[in-house]
């Protein structure tokens, strides 16, 4: 019995002194770095949670998360932050700031001393592609692409687009080539129309009062959706036979049923809110900053962000077992002088496989400069939760839905049949004709004739209801050259009040 005393004590005394050994022997610090404009308190909770979650003991280094946060148009400032920052020999890798007139100089700052700069936001292709340069946001031409295919899958055969800015307008091109847009055309099936500043957008939104388009994309900053389309619904731009595709991939964080109304959104994230992982993650922060945070309120950067600093560690970690990796005190005046580590770092990243780290965006892939080339375009139909297609890049032109043709046609039945559905028409025999003693009768019981029978079995057998309206005017339709418009049946169908 005193021998086995005698070896659990050793055990415990080796265990204390191991610990200890442990302890004394610290590890060295690396920096990641991230730049913001404001006190984002979202971003910051993912990005020192994404830190803080890593596995210490199976890391070689302690990872030490700094934030910047800077002004959207000092250069000065930029520079002289990033270089204090070099100097101090710590520096692994920098969150590149989101706006266009400093994100370029710390990037170039980055490219010439070969530390890795990740990228979270939407950006434009670059003129000429470095590689030290990797963006975790879908890469510009593919989400264009993407895009397309969802408009393409509407089968609108005309539509309206609404945008802000010339950046949009990048965004928006594979729409401009499914119609087949000319710029000098006067017969597009595409209408252009820029909002303007705001935040009065109704001077642009009535430009299409008077026309028989109910198809809108909507290609404007999140924040900027709520308030366009509360002045649309002023304008009688938003009951139910208008149709709007919203392209920001924040609009899972709106509150759509605040407009009360009909008509049709389609809208499209990267994220998907209802995955076990993604909430696993959530809740973390929602631990660690002790705040009321719902998934659908994470916004996509915020998501990127988290992925991008995740990747990085692992990324790290990965290099590390086979080349110990060191930080090195640099100098933004001597361009000679590079971090030796941080090209085969960047290049191991951007062929790292997201498939072995818990992703909030999976799946991630990017080409050799560092271009998102893989991701999942979640397309939503009304609420935020009912996802009816997916399109993956390798996908090309095809949109998989997740539900089959027959059960989108029950959907479609369903749709119908709680509302009235309107049917124009004419008088005339043996059609459509007044019925005996019409004069005391109302609704679809006041005619009669071959039109009434054939649509009255037709609605009962989609099970809906129909009420007839007859045009006083009598006219089938006849399009004015001058006017460019039509009247009679065609107009009420055109402008599908029928």
């Amino acid at each position: 019995m005193k021998i086995v005393y005698q070896n659990v004590i050793w055990l415990l005394s080796f265990a204390a002194y191991t610990y200890m050994s442990l302890a004394d022997d610290e590890k060295p610090a690396v920096d990641i770095v991230a730049f913001f404009h404001e006190e984002d308190n979202q971003a910051k909770l993912a990005f020192e949670t994404a830190v803080s979650n890593f596995d210490i003991m199976d890391s070689p280094v302690e990872y030490v998360p700094r934030i910047e946060v800077t002004s959207e148009s000092d250069s000065l400032e930029h520079y002289n932050t990033f270089c204090n920052l070099v100097k101090a020999g710590k520096v692994g890798s920098i969150i590149s700031p989101t706006s266009p007139k400093v994100a370029p100089i710390i990037e170039s700052l980055c490219v010439n001393l070969e530390i890795p700069v990740l990228q979270v936001h939407w950006r434009a292709s670059p003129l000429m592609n470095n590689s030290m340069t990797i963006n975790f946001y879908p890469d510009q031409k593919l989400l264009s692409q993407g895009i397309g295919v969802v408009v393409r899958n509407l089968q609108w055969r005309s539509v309206v687009i609404f945008y802000e800015g010339t950046e949009n307008l990048i965004r928006i091109q594979e729409i401009l080539k499914i119609q087949n847009y000319d710029a000098s055309s006067k017969s597009n099936s595409v209408i252009l129309k820029q909002l303007g500043p705001g935040p009065d957008y109704r001077s642009a939104l009535k430009q299409i009062q008077n026309k028989t388009e109910y198809r809108i994309v909507l290609d404007c900053k999140t924040e900027n959706v709520l308030n366009i389309l509360h002045q649309a619904k002023e304008l009688n731009l938003l009951d139910k036979k208008y149709s709007y595709f919203i392209t920001t991939l924040d609009a899972h964080t709106l509150n759509f049923s605040v407009l009360n109304t009909e008509a049709n959104i389609t809208t499209v994230r990267i994220i998907n809110p209802e995955n076990s992982v993604f909430q696993n993650i959530v809740t973390r922060w929602k631990m660690r900053a002790n705040v009321d945070l719902d998934a659908y309120s994470v916004k996509t950067e915020t998501a990127l962000m988290y992925d991008a600093v995740s990747t990085f560690m692992n990324s790290f970690r990965n290099n590390y077992v086979t080349t110990p990796i060191e930080t090195e005190v640099l100098n933004c005046n001597e361009n000679i002088k590079q971090w030796k580590h941080g090209l085969q770092l960047a290049t191991f990243m951007k062929a790292y496989d997201s498939r072995n780290m818990l992703s909030m965006t999976a799946p991630i892939e990017f080409n050799s400069y560092g271009k998102r080339t893989n991701f999942t375009l979640h397309v939503i139909e009304g609420n935020r939760e009912k996802v009816t297609a997916v399109w993956h890049p390798s996908n090309g032109d095809y949109l998989h839905f997740l539900q089959s043709a027959e059960d989108r046609n029950k959907e479609m039945e369903e749709r119908w049949s709680n509302g009235t559905v309107v049917v124009a028409s004419i008088l005339g025999p043996p059609y459509l004709m007044l019925a005996p003693k019409h004069e005391i009768l109302q609704g679809n019981a006041r005619y009669q004739g071959f039109s009434m029978d054939l649509i009255a079995e037709l609605a009962r057998r989609l099970k809906i209801k129909f009420e007839f309206e007859v045009l006083a005017s009598g006219a089938r339709g006849v399009y004015n050259k001058e006017t460019k418009s039509w009247n009679g049946l065609i107009l009420e169908v055109l402008e599908r009040v029928s």
